[in-house]
């Protein structure tokens, strides 16, 4: 069975040992008697190869079986990839034994970005946490998770209310990563929110927040109360989602952009703009 990422109607992950559920040679058939003592490494090694193997830089995107695939060309180019198509990779290490699993599901489900439809209480289905797309026990490993929008109305329901009943069904959730997608600055939302043609750094970052606030609540002044370990990242066309998910807000954020691509330019200021301004907006913070 292939694990799809990006776009998939899996009901769960067990589908990834399935689909490499080649037999272990167990050890009295011929097992070589010199054979290298995993276990006998630290755990803190052993954790080192396990992310190796099993930690993947793209989105896995589980599905239940019923859900609705709403968008099936996604703007990013890392949209759909099978588990194999890493050469790294290898899920069978899940089934060595009791041991190895323990340790290795830890990695597999902590230690990945997984993408969650983008649910709410207006949608159909709507949006229902208390339905697991994991066995119990390892949806409790899961630390980041990802929805996708291509307007900001999209994620009011996730930042209001959603949130809350997130957090109980994923206990372990370290980060939920708000994926703004959109074209080009040429048009949109882009087009309005670009930084304009000298403009300072701080008036835009506050225009942006200002922006937010009116898309999310429509009133630039309401001050909310958003958990801090909600992010909103924004990517463009053909760019990666896991680098949107990465991004550094440092000061030399424009060092490696040709100077001469102003299209370029405009997307990674306005990508560093809306991460920024969202810190501000969701700390509750008035220029």
């Amino acid at each position: 069975m292939e694990l799809p990422f990006g776009i998939g109607n899996l009901t769960h992950l067990e589908a990834i040992e399935d689909e490499f559920s080649a037999s272990v040679t167990p050890r009295d058939s011929g097992f070589p008697s010199d054979a290298f003592h995993f276990l006998g490494l630290p755990l803190d090694v052993r954790k080192k190869i396990y992310a190796i193997v099993l930690a993947v830089p793209v989105l896995i995107c589980p599905r239940q079986r019923k859900t609705p695939v709403s968008d099936p060309y996604p703007i990013s180019l890392n949209t759909v990839f099978h588990f194999y198509h890493f050469s790294f990779s290898n899920a069978r290490v899940l089934r060595v034994n009791k041991q190895v699993h323990d340790e290795a599901k830890a990695v597999l489900y902590g230690e990945n970005m997984f993408e969650i439809a983008n649910l709410t209480s207006e949608t159909i289905p709507k949006a229902n946490f208390k339905i697991s797309l994991f066995p119990r026990q390892y949806q409790d490993l899961i630390r980041t998770l990802t929805i996708k929008g291509r307007a900001m109305y999209a994620f009011r329901w996730i930042l209001i209310k959603g949130h809350k009943e997130l957090i109980k069904a994923y206990p372990a959730l370290q980060s939920l990563d708000l994926i703004f997608e959109m074209e080009n600055t040429q048009k949109g939302f882009a087009k309005k929110w670009a930084r304009k043609e000298g403009e300072e750094w701080r008036p835009f970052i506050f225009r942006l927040r200002n922006a937010l606030s009116q898309e999310l609540y429509d009133c630039t002044g309401l001050v909310t109360c958003v958990p801090l370990w909600v992010n909103l990242r924004a990517v463009f066309a053909f760019e990666r989602y896991d680098e949107a998910i990465d991004l550094e807000l440092d000061q030399n954020f424009l060092d490696h952009v040709d100077k001469n691509n102003e299209e370029k330019v405009r997307q990674v200021e306005l990508k560093r703009g809306m991460a920024e301004a969202f810190e501000l907006f969701k700390r509750g913070f008035h220029p």
